[in-house]
């Protein structure tokens, strides 16, 4: 099930994990300020199997990674709402507490090249990402 949380996070409570506890489910941290693209990634990363957590900014984003353990893939949108940490500054907070997890960046800005992560173009197709993001969480 999928809520929206105090403050406007997104909180995606479903998982491959809740449906079979022996195959833990890989999580993915969305970062992301458009509540429609966010809700509609999550939802499919859920169906693909992932579990899911949500932040519609840096600050959030950074607030989730300090309540619990890392994730294993941080998909952030690189542009975030203005005055507060970028999807590339939650990147890099990340990868100091969390070295592990891999960096993914969405972006509709065509100029975007943060060092990193690889970056996708939005608009892109919703089995794209999640091909991209299979292909992320393998290398």
């Amino acid at each position: 099930m999928a809520r929206v949380a105090a403050g406007g996070a997104l909180s995606v409570e479903e998982s491959a994990a809740a449906a079979d506890p022996a195959w833990p489910a890989r999580t993915i941290l969305v970062v992301e300020d458009d509540t429609a693209f966010a809700y509609a990634v999550s939802r499919t990363l859920l169906r693909a199997g992932f579990a899911v957590l949500s932040a519609p900014d840096g600050p959030r984003a950074i607030a989730l990674i300090e309540e619990r353990a890392c994730v294993d893939l941080l998909l952030a949108d690189i542009r975030l709402p203005p005055g507060t940490p970028d999807g590339v500054e939650v990147a890099r907070l990340v990868r100091e507490r969390c070295p592990e997890t891999k960096i993914l960046f969405v972006t509709a800005l065509r100029d975007a090249a943060p060092g990193g992560g690889r970056v996708l173009r939005k608009p892109i197709a919703l089995r794209t990402l999640v091909a991209e993001v299979e292909r992320t969480m393998a290398g």
